[in-house]
Order: structure tokens, then C-alpha cells, then sequence
């Protein structure tokens, strides 16, 4: 595996960058979601609940790749 380091950050500063990336789109989800529910949109929370299973499945994949190696 090969790891490539941007300039001035450590690998500790790109893994906080990452979490908080991905902190930042849980959090829009969850804005996203709550509006639905306010509206009885239940097209979008169904579509919502099914990309929540599908990227649940995602990570499954990712780690069992990731364990593999």
C-alpha cells in the first residue's frame, strides 16, 4: 500500500480532516432526513433508509478487502 502525505500534514492531520468530512456528511444526512420526516416526505426516507442499508453493505465490502490484504 502506498501512502502519499501532503505537504505540512502529518498522517494523524489527514485521518481528523477525514473524520470530520465524514462527521459533516452524517450530519447533513441527518438534517436531510429529519426535514423528510417533518414534511411525511416518505419517498425520500425510503430512498434515505435504502442508501443507509447500501452503505452499510459498502463498509462490509471495504473491510473485508482491507482484511484480505
Amino acid at each position: 500500500m502506498t501512502y502519499y502525505r501532503c505537504e505540512g500534514q502529518t498522517p494523524l492531520d489527514l485521518v481528523r480532516l477525514l473524520l470530520a468530512a465524514e462527521q459533516t456528511e452524517t450530519c447533513k444526512k441527518e438534517e436531510h432526513l429529519l426535514v423528510a420526516a417533518g414534511e411525511d416526505d416518505l419517498e425520500t426516507l425510503q430512498i434515505m433508509a435504502s442508501g443507509c442499508h447500501q452503505h452499510e453493505e459498502n463498509r462490509k465490502v471495504v473491510s473485508l478487502r482491507q482484511s484480505a490484504q
